[in-house]
């Protein structure tokens, strides 16, 4: 089944989303049992996130190249992405704290 460009673009961003939302939730559940605390806990979160789903699942995947495929300045931006990422879910999930006390 060739899908048609309008279900191919539905079908990225789901998965695009879903990618996104799924780490940020399951940070959410786990996060008060894992190491560290507001910024090092955000930042080892989206360092661990980078190293799992940049540098290997989505070349396992066959989402992406191999991470050698890359120049480093694409690694460098997608670890930095990813650490933002993290902080940016830390802040949200400690003012979402802050409201509920």
């Amino acid at each position: 089944m060739n899908p048609t460009e309008r279900q191919h673009d539905i079908a990225g961003n789901i998965t695009h989303y879903s990618i996104g939302i799924a780490p940020a939730a399951g940070y959410a559940l786990m996060r008060a049992k894992l190491p560290g605390n507001g910024v090092s806990r955000g930042a080892l979160f989206g360092l661990g996130l980078f190293l799992v789903q940049d540098e290997a699942l989505n070349s396992l995947s066959g989402l992406g190249a191999k991470p050698g495929a890359y120049p480093w300045q694409a690694h460098a931006r997608g670890l930095l992405a990813h650490v933002v990422y993290g902080l940016t879910t830390e802040f949200i999930l400690n003012m979402i704290d802050r409201k509920k006390s």
